[in-house]
């Protein structure tokens, strides 16, 4: 394949990729609608083993299980798409 027509397919790669990481990521930012946002994101951060984030200001900031059941399901389909990723591993400018 002509270096111009290689170019041209990994350019356009490039743009898929980033495509399908923003549709992956608005996944994750549906909390941003919701009044609980920090309670979400301290959660999503307790997840994978950082307990800094389980403490509140206030002790009855505290999302409902099945606030966190929903949190946790978000979490695990963005982590399970990040896996198969091709473009993870790869430099973008």
């Amino acid at each position: 394949m002509p270096y111009a027509a290689e170019r041209r397919q990994e350019m356009s790669n490039r743009g898929d990729s980033r495509k399908r990481l923003d549709k992956a990521l608005a996944v994750l930012s549906t909390f941003d609608g919701d009044p609980d946002l920090v309670l979400y994101y301290k959660y999503l951060l307790v997840l994978p083993g950082d307990d800094n984030y389980i403490q509140h200001f206030k002790k009855t900031d505290e999302l409902s299980d099945s606030q966190k059941k929903f949190a946790k399901s978000l979490l695990q389909l963005f982590q399970n798409w990040w896996e198969q990723w091709p473009g993870r591993n790869s430099e973008t400018a």
